[in-house]
């Protein structure tokens, strides 16, 4: 049989001492240590290696036989996706935010219990009315930011540079509550979520389970593809216009 002392590859496809090519059959005995990076591998029966094998490789068939025909150890060092970073650093984002999102409605729910009842009982008695009002006010900033730049179009700097340092605390302030307002936004909806829920279950839940459970419904549908987002952000719009609501009026969902 034909026996090698050692086979390495730098680099898929570029051989360092006479494999082969890119793609490489092992079949024979191999007295030392291995170390193959291929694009494609395969192991055919017969092979023998009396040292330890270290492999990689795109396309691999015959794994059984590098396992079991390996004298010493077996090594797969599977490549990670290229942009493992990427899914990483997102999945640590949306667990964040996750998290931030449940605090922040656990934090409210328990300081006005009373008026996300109020909030989520109008999201639910009345839904296009909600809508409306809150899709007013997810837009209202938009509407501001074009009034700012006609001004800074159409004025002479001279007028408009004064107004606009005078406006940056106001636009700061109003920014502020903006992203408050999407922050608590969910909540009416998850509360509504959870009662629903409940219901179908049989189950009284207070304010604080009712809201864990259809938050955690909210996140969830958040991460179906293409439909996730219109979800979330119709469940936002309705919620900011359940918060601004009279709060005259009975709720329409059961609080006990």
């Amino acid at each position: 049989m034909e026996q090698w002392e050692e086979i390495s590859w730098a680099l898929p496809g570029r051989v360092v001492q006479g494999a082969g090519s890119g793609s490489l059959d092992l079949g024979g005995e191999i007295g030392g240590d291995v170390e193959i990076r291929a694009n494609r591998l395969h192991a055919a029966q017969r092979l023998s290696v009396l040292g330890d094998m270290d492999y990689q490789a795109a396309h691999l068939s015959g794994q059984e036989y590098l396992e079991s025909n390996v004298k010493g150890s077996s090594v797969n060092r599977r490549a990670l996706p290229p942009n493992i970073r990427i899914r990483g650093f997102r999945l640590m984002a949306v667990l964040f935010m996750s998290l931030l999102v449940l605090v922040a409605g656990l934090v409210v729910v328990r300081l006005a219990s009373s008026l996300v009842e109020a909030a989520a009982g109008r999201a639910v008695r009345t839904p296009w009315r909600s809508l409306g009002k809150g899709l007013i006010l997810a837009v209202s900033p938009l509407v501001g930011l074009a009034a700012m730049l006609m001004v800074v179009v159409w004025l002479p700097l001279y007028i408009w540079g004064p107004l606009l340092i005078g406006g940056v605390p106001f636009l700061t302030i109003a920014a502020g509550g903006w992203l408050l307002a999407l922050l608590v936004s969910h909540i009416p909806v998850a509360v509504a979520t959870g009662r629903a829920i409940g219901t179908v279950l049989g189950r009284r839940w207070d304010t604080a389970v009712a809201y864990l459970v259809g938050a955690v419904v909210y996140l969830l549908a958040l991460q179906i593809p293409v439909l996730g987002l219109p979800l979330a952000a119709t469940a936002m719009v309705l919620g900011v216009g359940g918060w601004l609501g009279r709060r005259s009026g009975s709720p329409a969902i059961d609080a006990r």
